[in-house]
């Protein structure tokens, strides 16, 4: 839960800076993200909102979510229509 909190207010913060400052032409644009996440339905539900604002602020990326298998993972993150892709890997026979 500390780390979504964390996450979320360094999102904010950097999203902050880019709208008062304006996007850097230097910078080239962001085209893909990748989110690591997990399948337990907690964890998934506090990382909505965080995928909410990666969407909105770059709607034009292709965001990855990378999540080890789970009926959550298979049917909440997908019906969010936040991610382009959803990609499973088991963890624990690593």
């Amino acid at each position: 839960m500390r780390f979504v909190i964390r996450a979320l207010e360094a999102l904010g913060l950097a999203l902050s800076r880019r709208l008062r400052f304006g996007a850097d032409p230097a910078r080239p644009a962001i085209e893909r993200l990748l989110i690591l996440g997990y399948s337990a339905i907690g964890d998934l539900i506090y990382l909505l909102p965080t995928l909410k604002i990666l969407r909105r602020s770059f709607p034009a990326a292709h965001i990855t979510f990378l999540a080890d298998p789970g009926a959550t993972t298979l049917e909440l993150i997908p019906a969010t229509g936040y991610v382009d892709e959803v990609e499973l890997v088991d963890f624990t026979k690593q």
